[in-house]
């Protein structure tokens, strides 16, 4: 039998589905992120959301999104762990909203699925115990030398 976990109401294999998928991880997000820039102005204006927990909001997807262009490219650096907890909460709500979205549609479109697997794997990866950054930091570092032996032949 294949273990699951509910995360926020949603229930998923654990480990996630979409835990290798790094690149799509990436692009999730990022997408994440762009998704709140777009929308916050209009929150603040409507009075939904202060500007202060907006530019917070806002402050950590950008950690989580330079975090996984670090996982993924090895460019910039890897996110401090000072941040792991405002991360997870980060996460935690929006597997919250993907919830509620679900619920308020009568259930999962295909683009909600797949979203919610992408974010859900996003936060599995902050989890304790989790290898992520060491993993990353060691296929980082074979493949700086394999660009030095290229270099060299």
């Amino acid at each position: 039998m294949t273990a699951t976990r509910i995360w926020s109401g949603i229930r998923t294999n654990d480990p996630p589905f979409e835990r290798s998928s790094y690149p799509e991880l990436l692009e999730m997000a990022e997408t994440l992120l762009a998704s709140r820039e777009r929308r916050f102005p209009a929150m603040i204006g409507a009075g939904q959301i202060a500007a202060d927990q907006a530019e917070r909001d806002l402050a950590i997807f950008r950690v989580i999104v330079a975090d996984w262009r670090w996982i993924v490219t090895g460019e910039g650096e890897p996110a401090s762990e000072d941040t792991l907890q405002d991360r997870r909460a980060a996460l935690d709500a929006s597997i919250a909203t993907i919830a509620d979205i679900a619920r308020d549609q009568g259930g999962f479109s295909e683009m909600l699925t797949d979203q919610a697997h992408r974010v859900i794997a996003l936060r599995w990866h902050l989890e304790p115990g989790s290898q992520t950054h060491f993993c990353a930091s060691v296929t980082h570092e074979l493949r700086r030398r394999r660009a030095l032996q290229g270099e060299r032949r």
